[in-house]
């Protein structure tokens, strides 16, 4: 802990403006994450590095090999959306959420790291990171068949605990921009939402355009 300690410091004082560090729990593989011993120790671990310096973010993340999702979110958190670019992006999503009422919305790279997200509900949110690169492979694999699939589209219903009597979408659009594929994954909770969201698609691709142009 002191050796961290250390670290921290000595980033700090490069770079006073950073606030922000991942610590990536690696190897917590599906037959540990039950074990209550290897949990607590996690905890108690997260807890004294909350203490090195409690005016700084230590954002934790749980990885295992067997779970490839939890390396996509930890690299995208952690590489991606920190960026620039990435923030700008980021500004888009948020306006493309607001104009088509949508719940969430994230926007994949061609790797299905998470370049920007945008939610009304942090559950809306995670449910479209977790789903997102599945569906980005399904189109990768059906073109790999020479079958043009321009989105994926599922009908969901919420359980009544957790919304009453809620149904929506969420779809799977691939937008190509600028030679680079992109893939936006949306969460409406009403179907005609999905109208008006792919209304403002063209928008979305020409404002990501001149902003990949930019960069």
């Amino acid at each position: 802990m002191t050796y961290l300690k250390e670290i921290v410091n000595g980033i700090i004082e490069l770079n006073p403006e950073l606030s922000r560090f991942l610590i990536l729990i690696h190897k917590l593989d599906p037959d540990l994450q039950s074990n209550k011993e290897i949990l607590e120790n996690i905890q108690y671990l997260e807890n004294r590095i909350k203490n090195i310096n409690p005016e700084i973010n230590f954002a934790f993340y749980k990885t295992s090999i067997f779970d490839d999702l939890s390396l996509i979110k930890a690299f995208s958190d952690g590489a991606i959306s920190i960026t620039q670019r990435s923030k700008l992006i980021h500004t888009l999503l948020k306006e493309y959420t607001k104009k088509t009422f949508s719940s969430a919305a994230v926007l994949l790279d061609q790797q299905s790291f998470i370049i920007a997200s945008r939610s009304t509900n942090e559950s809306y949110q995670q449910i479209c990171e977790s789903i997102a690169p599945r569906l980005a492979y399904t189109i990768e694999k059906l073109e790999d068949w020479d079958i043009d699939t321009v989105d994926i589209v599922t009908n969901i219903r919420f359980p009544e605990s957790v919304e009453a009597n809620r149904e929506g979408i969420i779809f799977l659009r691939k937008l190509d921009v600028k030679n680079e594929r992109l893939y936006l994954v949306s969460l409406c909770l009403n179907k005609k939402i999905q109208v008006k969201s792919y209304e403002y698609l063209p928008q979305l691709a020409e404002n990501l355009k001149n902003l990949l142009e930019s960069y």
